[in-house]
């Protein structure tokens, strides 16, 4: 789920809202971000995700995140 990134924040929330809805415990999100620290990570934190960066490219490096090597960080939002 990269989409987010171009996504309004009621529009981010909206969808959030219905992830949760279609979650159980344990289920989870998974999303690549062209930011580092992408802004809605805390919509999902607001919403009760626990939020865990997986992988952040780190500043001046050429070290890839996977192989498609186009995102600057990877994220997972898992339901309590």
């Amino acid at each position: 789920m990269d989409h987010m990134d171009w996504l309004s924040p009621a529009d981010v929330d909206m969808e959030i809202a219905a992830l949760k809805h279609a979650l159980q415990s344990g289920g989870f999100v998974l999303w690549r971000s062209a930011a580092r620290s992408p802004w809605y990570a805390a919509n999902f934190a607001q919403q009760g995700f626990r939020v865990d960066a997986i992988a952040v490219r780190r500043p001046n490096t050429l070290d890839p995140l996977d192989r498609v090597n186009m995102y600057a960080s990877f994220y997972k939002a898992t339901m309590p």
